[in-house]
């Protein structure tokens, strides 16, 4: 048994088909107090929450280039022109949370669970849902403790 872990007041899930695209590997659980990811398996694995905080004025890989707001970026002259009194300001930032979806080139978000007996073990607010996959494709083990 791993220091620091009370198998009786836990939860082992065993997963042994992570892949490279993500699924939910802990469902969201408001009594868990910590949660451990081990990776018997040979290849790497990234885990994360599933819900995210985020900022709307962040760039968004889930959006195409053109949709994106960018206050940086120069405006066209006419529109300056035409709005030279109104001095430009970035609005408030209103902060929320959104889905987080990683993937093997979206990384962002996401925490290593290196192969060959990888531990990563995470204490405080985790009791929202986590994901995995895999860095590389195929069937992969995960075991996955929920301290209760």
């Amino acid at each position: 048994m791993r220091p620091g872990l009370n198998l009786a007041i836990s939860t082992v899930r065993a997963w042994n088909n992570i892949g490279r695209h993500p699924r939910i590997v802990a469902p969201a659980n408001a009594s868990r107090t910590q949660i451990v990811f081990h990776n018997p398996g040979c290849v790497d694995i990234l885990v994360a929450p599933v819900i995210v905080v985020h900022d709307p004025h962040e760039r968004d890989d889930c959006r195409p280039d053109h949709d994106r707001p960018h206050w940086g970026e120069q405006l066209p002259d006419q529109w300056r022109e035409h709005h030279r009194e109104i001095p430009l300001q970035r609005p408030p930032v209103p902060v929320g949370n959104r889905p987080l979806h990683p993937g093997p080139h979206r990384r962002g978000g996401c925490l290593l669970v290196y192969g060959n007996g990888g531990d990563l073990p995470i204490s405080g607010n985790v009791t929202m849902a986590w994901q995995a996959f895999a860095v590389e494709g195929g069937d992969h083990p995960l075991t996955v403790i929920e301290l209760t």
